[in-house]
This record gives structure tokens, sequence and C-alpha cells, in this order.
């Protein structure tokens, strides 16, 4: 173990302090993706927006989304994690809270495209932090704790915004959302620095950069990029995640609305995948509703 460096406290607080921002910052970046697909069948029938409609509207997002993920790649280099992360969340977050007050397609399919540009840099931030504050061998823990936020943020979304939809409506569901960004917004350009900001000790230096290679980072040519497609890993981790992906998407865009319309779900159970034991219950609960809604209609005409 000789000549390993170890993180000092003040180390281990800074990277405490930004894995908790992270994980908080993408549970509410996926929190925020699934406010459409929980709110589906109320946005049809008061936007009287069809099923069509909606599929562009969740597919806004995942185009921007895909699209401003290697610029945003380029922009945390220049930019720095904390002055990038903070543009990100707020303009996701404006985005959402906008989307509780939109009135037609058009405004909503800007809101959409709006959060798929804020949400791109949350992933590509958080391997920086990662990059700037631990040690080669402390990364790969790091990277898993931050990473975890996806699927916690999946898991909890739907209860979640099925009990501030039904609570408060579902465009008080977006604008409390989009508050809830905001602070985190504040919260993470308060207390996350990046290292250049900080007046870091020798030791503290050469934990960081232990193992590193030496000298001044190259920048990557575009035929280095290409070299990358012809090993088969890479190929591997691309069709894995685009697996893993889709059906994660599927849940989060299309799951509630399915269970809501097909299966005679309730608003209320979807988020718990209660179903109602028939027809009769769930045209029952319908009428015992405080805002019926055109998942009712749909229900009681099968």
């Amino acid at each position: 173990m000789s000549g390993m460096e170890l993180a000092t406290p003040r180390l281990k607080s800074i990277q405490r302090v930004a894995l908790a921002l992270l994980v908080i910052s993408g549970v509410v970046n996926y929190i925020d993706r699934a406010t459409l697909a929980v709110a589906n069948p109320l946005i049809r029938e008061e936007l009287g927006l069809s099923i069509a409609e909606m599929g562009y509207l969740l597919s806004a997002f995942l185009w921007a989304y895909a699209f401003s993920q290697l610029p945003t790649g380029a922009m945390v280099d220049r930019l720095g994690p904390r002055l990038l992360l903070t543009m990100g969340l707020s303009l996701w977050s404006l985005a959402q809270l906008l989307g509780g007050l939109v009135q037609n397609f058009t405004q909503f399919f800007g809101a959409r495209v709006l959060l798929g540009l804020g949400e791109a840099p949350q992933f590509p931030t958080g391997a920086r932090v990662v990059r700037d504050w631990f040690n080669q061998r402390d990364r790969g823990l790091a990277t898993g704790v931050f990473n975890c936020a996806s699927s916690l943020g999946t898991a909890i979304a739907v209860p979640l915004l099925t009990y501030l939809m039904l609570s408060f409506g579902w465009r008080a569901m977006f604008v409390i959302m989009g508050i809830a960004g905001l602070i985190v917004a504040a919260f993470w350009y308060l207390l996350y620095r990046n290292p250049g900001e900080i007046d870091l000790t020798a030791p503290e230096n050469a934990y960081r950069t232990q193992g590193d290679p030496p000298g001044q980072r190259t920048k990557v040519t575009f035929g280095e990029w290409k070299l990358l497609f012809r090993f088969r890993t890479t190929w591997g981790m691309i069709f894995g995640y685009f697996g893993c992906i889709y059906l994660t998407w599927i849940y989060t865009a299309w799951l509630p609305g399915y269970l809501e319309i097909e299966r005679h779900m309730s608003v209320k159970y979807t988020g718990w995948l209660r179903p109602f034991r028939s027809p009769a219950e769930s045209s029952a609960a319908c009428s015992a509703a405080t805002s019926p809604t055109s998942w009712c209609a749909v229900a009681s005409s099968r």
C-alpha cells in the first residue's frame, strides 16, 4: 500500500456533497421525464390531443436529449460541472414549469424540446465530477453511486407524480417539479466547486491525479473517435444500452396510460400497480372520483 495517496477529510467531504447532489439532481431528472406519461389521459382530454400527438410530445424530449449529448460533453470540459449543471438544471426545470402553463400542442412541444436540452448535461457532468474529485481506483464506486439515480428516479416517479397530480392537478404537478428542480440547481451552484476554484494542497492534488497519464490532455480527433467503432466491445455496449433504455422508456412513457385505458386501472392506483378486479369496480371508482377524466369514459365503454 506504500505510495498510495489517500483522500484527506476535506476531500472526503467534497466527495460526499458532490455525490449526494448528483443523486438528488439525477432523481429529479428522471422524475421530470415521467410527468407527461403519468398525466397522459388528463392532458389529452384538456388540450384535445390525440394519442399520436402525445407520441410526438414524448419523442420531442428524446430527440433533443440525444442530439445534445455530444455538445454537452464538450461543454463540460469548457465550462466545468458547476456552471454547466446549474444551467442544465435551471433550463429543464423552467421547461417543466412551463409544461404546467401550456395551452396547446405547439407550446407543449417547445417545452419538451427545452426539457431534453436541459437534461442532457446530467450524466456527462457526473462523469466529469468523478474524474475531477476521485482517485482512479475510487472512480468505479463513485460512478455507481451517482448512476443509481436513474433507477431510483424511475422507481419513485410514478407513485410520487400520481400523488401530486391527484392532490393538486396535473398542471400544478408540473409546476411543483419545476420549482423543486430550481431549488436543486441553487444548491448545486452554492455547494459544489470545481477543483480550480479551491486552494488544494499538494497531497490533495496528488490523490486526485494519481494514476492519470502525465502531461496535459490532448484534443480528441475525429479519426480517434472513429477507431472506437472498430471494437466489438463498443458495439456490444451500444446495443446493450439501447435495449436497456428502450425498456425503461416504454415503462416511463407509455405504461401508465396503457394501464389506465386498456387495463381499467384508476389513476390513483396506477402508481402502485393495483388493478381493479372488474370493469364494474372501475366504473364505481369513476363515479366516486372528484374529477372524472377521459380514462373513465374509456373504461366504462369497454
